[in-house]
């Protein structure tokens, strides 16, 4: 059950940054940000609602605050820095540059929760490392002599402030879950995210315009089913597959969602699958599995 859950957990992902890079290409990523945050908020809610028969639970105000800064850092920014970055790069890149997700948490678990650092984890860290700079190293034609790539560049630094802030949001609530529902901790996060999200949109310059990127796009349909598989379906099957089986066996087969990623990118948007993409592919998951033995 446990290993079903995670793997169709990758898959949703996968298709999800699919339809995103498909259809968001022209769309403010702050406005689609703001969007499917409130989207998954609404019905996360409902089915924490429907799941457990209530929407309040006994929390502390440190923990509140920790769930706050979580959800602020890990969907409000994190997603929006994330989805600016595949518009800039493409699936299959952003895809490999996520695998950087558990180095950063076990740096800062390393840092600020007191956890030890094993041997395989370093060198699952190292190779992942590896898988990045490989991937993002830009092609260069010999017929030119422009040897950067700036898109690249900031696509690339973009991705990983994404991964970081991720990272150090879920660092942020990890005390948290022991001793609470995922489901509605989920829905805590999402609607922090949510909140923070719509103060970020509404502080940018041109809220109006950003909005309007949104709700006027070609593409909605597709937007909204992107949203609805990369913050609700898939959350749920995440959440699914660390509640039936072991958070190792389950990170390693979220992880596979790189590959699915890739493949797709070549198949779907027409990425090339270049030897290096294939090879930083391969290091990253090989990385992702020896972190999480």
């Amino acid at each position: 059950m446990a290993s079903i859950h995670a793997i169709t957990c990758a898959i949703t992902w996968s298709i999800s940054v699919i339809l995103f890079k498909k259809s968001a290409q022209h769309v403010d990523p702050l406005a689609l940000n703001t969007f499917k945050n409130i989207f998954a908020c609404t019905l996360m809610a409902i089915t924490t609602y429907l799941y457990e028969g209530t929407l309040v639970h006994d929390i502390s105000w440190d923990h509140l605050i920790l769930v706050a800064i979580s959800g602020f850092l890990g969907i409000g920014i994190a997603d929006a820095l994330f989805l600016r970055g595949l518009q800039l790069l493409g699936a299959s890149r952003v895809a490999i540059i996520d695998c950087l997700y558990s180095p950063f948490v076990i740096v800062i678990s390393l840092a600020f929760l007191g956890e030890r650092l094993l041997p395989l984890q370093v060198t699952g860290s190292i190779l992942i490392i590896g898988s990045v700079v490989l991937a993002s190293i830009p092609v260069i034609n010999p017929s030119h002599r422009q040897k950067k790539d700036p898109v690249s560049t900031k696509g690339v630094v973009i991705s990983i402030l994404a991964i970081l802030a991720l990272a150090l949001g879920i660092t942020t609530v990890k005390p948290v879950l022991p001793d609470k529902s995922l489901f509605w901790i989920a829905t805590l996060r999402l609607f922090a995210g949510s909140i923070s999200s719509v103060v970020i949109l509404a502080s940018s310059s041109n809220p109006r315009f950003r909005w309007r990127t949104f709700t006027h796009s070609s593409q909605l349909r597709l937007l909204i089913l992107a949203s609805f598989m990369a913050t609700y379906i898939s959350t749920i099957f995440w959440l699914g597959g660390f509640k039936y089986g072991d958070a190792s066996t389950t990170s390693v087969l979220n992880q596979t969602s790189t590959i699915f990623t890739v493949v797709l990118a070549a198949v779907v948007l027409k990425e090339r699958l270049t030897k290096r993409k294939i090879v930083s592919c391969i290091l990253a998951f090989i990385g992702a599995v020896l972190i999480h033995l």
